[in-house]
């Protein structure tokens, strides 16, 4: 019960952040089907989608700690929730979870953002999407009034089956950045009965 909260606000500040960036890139790119700025920004959710996120936790390390450390430059913290013998608050909290939340937003982002444009190009080819067209609509309001509500349905059911699997990212994520929620309650449970043989 001491580090349930930890992973749990490690969590929701992610999802904060995951379900805008997400919403906002694929009907940005569902809107501009087909052109450039479409095929770069979903080759970009593939690429970020398709990697490991210890990778994409290492590599933010690298970037945003080390080297700049190196060039002495402001960095942000590696590891932890915050200086020792401070108390938490949000001001001490930010840097340190900047990294861990990041890397998380990397890779379920770009999941999202697939979920989300396609389902926006799915509601904008409807039969009710043309007929306010032909009424002489204009098409931010058909977007906000007929689509966005539309295709937000099939992201908050991906978005409910998918919680219980942010947890499993997060066992990573909170390993690399020695983040101390639940990751090291589940590795001592995994690892209990291999220590008693």
């Amino acid at each position: 019960m001491d580090r349930l909260p930890n992973t749990l606000m490690l969590m929701f500040s992610a999802y904060a952040v995951i379900l805008p960036v997400s919403f906002g890139l694929g009907i940005f790119s569902a809107v501009r089907q087909y052109s450039l700025s479409d095929t770069i920004l979903t080759t970009i959710a593939l690429m970020f989608y398709s990697m490991p996120i210890f990778l994409i936790g290492l590599g933010l390390i690298m970037i945003f700690s080390v080297a700049l450390r190196k060039a002495d430059l402001p960095h942000l913290p590696i590891a932890g929730m915050g200086p020792p013998g401070k108390s938490r608050t949000i001001l001490t909290l930010f840097p340190y979870m900047v990294l861990p939340v990041t890397s998380l937003v990397f890779i379920y982002s770009a999941a999202y953002m697939r979920y989300v444009r396609a389902s926006v190009l799915d509601v904008m080819n409807q039969d009710y999407v043309r007929t306010a067209r032909a009424k002489g609509i204009i098409e931010r309001r058909i977007l906000l009034v007929h689509v966005m509500k539309n295709a937000s349905l099939p992201l908050v059911t991906v978005v409910g089956l998918d919680l219980p699997f942010l947890f499993g990212g997060a066992i990573v994520t909170e390993s690399i950045f020695a983040w101390p929620g639940m990751e090291c309650c589940f590795w001592k449970a995994l690892i209990a009965p291999i220590i008693r043989y």
